[in-house]
């Protein structure tokens, strides 16, 4: 069963800096990039995601020497977003959702220049409840004999989560490092897939307007894209049963045994994904800030296992292979996903 997948969506302000939220519960094909075929009909998924992503930080010296030149910026260590997501299928074209992650920073800290002395202000962790997203996806097209789905994604981002987190000295962190935005941010995009032979290729665009939120700040509106090339691989050994044909699955269909043969009920998805971001600057009090906005992309190569076509436990590990980002921002060193998912 092909369901909706995961794509980098977050209304927030910088893709380093906040958790990349999956659009939907995937059992099978990619495990970022959004597949253009929705849910089976009648069809429940599930499943709980985390996404690890660590990165370049700066070192308490190169947060003084840029707070010494003008520059006040942030650094930070570490990213675990955990998420759960379920789906059901309306209809075989229509499929919708939700998601929800709790996010944790680690290792959050500033550099400000005190009266002409620079100094570094430790503000620990962050952590906490994200905000809702729901989503739907309908398919408008299917072209069977060329093997082609487009589908249309659309959704809301809701303001959920936790806004009002504290660092060590009981201050409010700013809004990019909260896990909710406190904004609702629409959802639009489109997914479309095209299969050759064995091989299965995605595309995804997904565009989150972002509205003002928490602390009078609007974190930008984003660009989310992903490729992905997927390629199944079943053992040819495994549980001895009998084939019993097509129609084996149809309820009062009774078809007399055939010959024995060998088959597994494990099977591999092998994929290999581009996703990305584009995002504008965010904005506090009206005010752009020159360090936050720009453009990543990373190149994550991953495997999907699935057992009774029912059960799936998945990983990717993804290498930024672009990063533009706006004014002096740390950068992803790489980026961890693992997770298991159900239909029912």
């Amino acid at each position: 069963m092909v369901v909706l997948g995961a794509l980098l969506l977050h209304a927030q302000a910088v893709w380093a800096h906040h958790p990349s939220a999956g659009f939907g519960p995937g059992t099978s094909g990619p495990i970022l990039t959004i597949p253009a075929v929705p849910m089976e009909k009648n069809r429940w998924a599930a499943a709980l995601r985390t996404d690890y992503q660590k990165f370049d930080r700066f070192s308490d010296s190169e947060l003084e020497s840029l707070a010494a030149s003008g520059t006040e910026t942030h650094s930070m260590d570490d990213q675990t977003s955990v998420f759960f997501s379920a789906g059901y299928g309306l209809t075989e074209d229509l499929t919708v959702g939700m998601h929800i992650p709790y996010v944790i920073r680690r290792g959050i800290r500033e550099g400000h220049d005190e009266g002409g002395i620079p100094e570094v202000h430790d503000h620990g962790d962050s952590e906490g409840i994200g905000d809702l997203s729901l989503f739907g996806q309908f398919r408008f097209l299917r072209a069977e004999r060329a093997g082609a789905d487009v589908s249309a994604l659309f959704g809301i981002k809701t303001p959920t989560g936790e806004t009002k987190a504290t660092d060590r000295e009981g201050v409010r962190f700013e809004s990019e490092f909260q896990p909710g935005s406190g904004s609702w941010d629409p959802l639009i995009g489109v997914a479309a897939g095209r299969r050759w032979g064995m091989i299965t290729c995605n595309a995804s665009l997904l565009y989150a307007m972002a509205t003002g939120g928490a602390q009078d700040t609007d974190l930008g509106d984003a660009l989310h894209f992903g490729l992905a090339f997927s390629w199944p691989y079943t053992p040819a050994h495994g549980d001895s049963h009998h084939s019993i044909g097509s129609h084996a699955h149809e309820p009062g269909v009774s078809i007399p045994p055939a010959k024995s043969e060998r088959h597994s009920h494990i099977s591999f998805d092998f994929t290999l994904e581009a996703n990305g971001e584009w995002r504008q600057k965010q904005t506090v009090s009206g005010t752009s800030d020159p360090n936050s906005g720009g453009t990543v992309m990373l190149l994550s190569p991953g495997v999907r296992i699935n057992v009774y076509d029912r059960y799936s436990a998945f990983v990717s590990a993804g290498i930024p292979v672009i990063q533009e980002l706006n004014g002096t921002q740390h950068e992803t060193r790489y980026r961890f996903v693992a997770g298991i998912s159900m239909g029912l």
